[in-house]
């Protein structure tokens, strides 16, 4: 068995659009082959889905993508939205356990490594010692060398219930000595991660779900669901999926949003043409990198949200000015002196105690309900401004 990942950079802004696309084409793509995966980044790269397909070998491959191709079936409609794409070949390892359907997760984490020339059998060699009491923490999705795409490239995949679990298990690796295994850093010539935080659908993928974001304070907590009591009024339901990351949001000021700093700003656009900042969220280094881009918000009508990093700063009396940076381009906001502030953390479930305030990432499933794998809640009586 061999497993092709194929991870595509889109335009900022697009997702929700490229996933639906993708959705709807395979409905009719998977009577040829399943996928094994379906991710999109949250932390680290932004703005690329990365999608797994296993075949029994290349001449399999090539005769599934020739008929679907053939059948115009695939690919999906969204070539307008892809700026970059890079496919690549693993042979798993023999005794890594084969990729099965099923929930884990929902937080995957994706580790590249360039290795040195003739070492990749050294670095099975430790793998197959150590796995058996590695996957007792947390299971391996994928792990295996790259056949074609890097020269002398290994990639494993871990699938965690969240960033929190990730943080506990790695630690737990490191201190009973279950992980790493000896001698792996003596063989890499690089190495990068997708970091910790990629947002999954396990094959078979569905069809893309809407984003629903929530405001409001906390109601009741009923087994998974989580009562809302929203801005706008009404009670809403949102379900709890299995893995929740609960980021407790603090308080910060405008002295704390530095040059270098990776940040969400929302914010109108004046009659003048320059943009009035409703609130900052300054991010931790661990989410650097995240959602990065100018994009429609709804905070209020006419709201947009620039994650970015802070290219300059330039004190004023009436309120800074800030120069953002980010992929495609740059913003100049200005910052009223009152323009809420905050930063938030990996917190404890503890936090989500009726009256808490929230910001609710959701998304709406088919039946209509809506659902999320992350909360953002107020501490010490904040107000996520987000």
């Amino acid at each position: 068995m061999i497993q092709e990942i194929r991870t595509y950079r889109i335009a900022p802004g697009s997702l929700a659009e490229v996933e639906k696309r993708f959705g709807e084409a395979y409905e009719k793509r998977k009577k040829y082959s399943e996928l094994t995966a379906f991710w999109h980044t949250e932390i680290g790269p932004l703005n690329e889905i990365i999608h797994v397909w296993g075949y029994r070998d290349l001449a399999e491959r090539a005769r599934i993508r020739a008929e679907a191709v053939k059948d115009g079936v695939w690919p999906p409609k969204t070539a307008e939205f892809i700026r970059e794409m890079k496919s690549e070949i693993v042979n798993p390892f023999p005794f890594v356990p084969e990729v099965q359907p099923g929930k884990i997760g929902p937080i995957f984490e994706i580790r590249y490594y360039t290795l040195k020339g003739g070492t990749l059998p050294d670095t099975m060699k430790g793998w197959e010692a150590k796995l058996p009491e590695r996957i007792k923490l947390s299971p391996v999705v994928l792990a295996g060398g790259v056949e074609f795409g890097t020269a002398n490239g290994f990639v494993h995949i871990w699938a965690y219930q969240s960033l929190e679990q990730r943080a506990q298990v790695r630690e737990q690796a490191r201190k009973t000595g279950a992980w790493p295994p000896p001698g792996g850093a003596d063989r890499l010539i690089t190495q990068a991660n997708k970091t910790a935080a990629l947002l999954a659908v396990l094959a078979p993928a569905g069809v893309a779900q809407t984003p629903a974001r929530v405001r409001g304070s906390i109601s009741e907590l009923i087994g998974p669901v989580l009562m809302i009591k929203t801005r706008e009024g009404p009670t809403v339901q949102v379900r709890l999926l299995e893995g929740l990351t609960v980021l407790g949001v603090g308080k910060a000021v405008l002295a704390d949003v530095k040059p270098g700093a990776y940040v969400g700003v929302a914010a109108v656009k004046q009659a003048d043409g320059m943009y009035r900042a409703q609130e900052i969220t300054i991010f931790p280094h661990m989410a650097r990198g995240s959602a990065e881009g100018h994009t429609p918000w709804d905070l209020t009508p006419d709201s947009t949200m620039t994650n970015a990093t802070v290219e300059a700063i330039v004190v004023r009396s009436a309120g800074h000015l800030l120069t953002l940076t980010y992929k495609d381009g740059e913003l100049k906001v200005t910052v009223p002196p009152r323009t809420p502030v905050v930063t938030f953390a990996i917190a404890t479930h503890a936090l989500l105690a009726p009256g808490a305030h929230v910001f609710v990432p959701a998304v709406r499933q088919p039946d209509g309900s809506l659902a999320t794998s992350r909360i953002l809640v107020g501490k010490d009586g904040v107000v996520p401004p987000m």
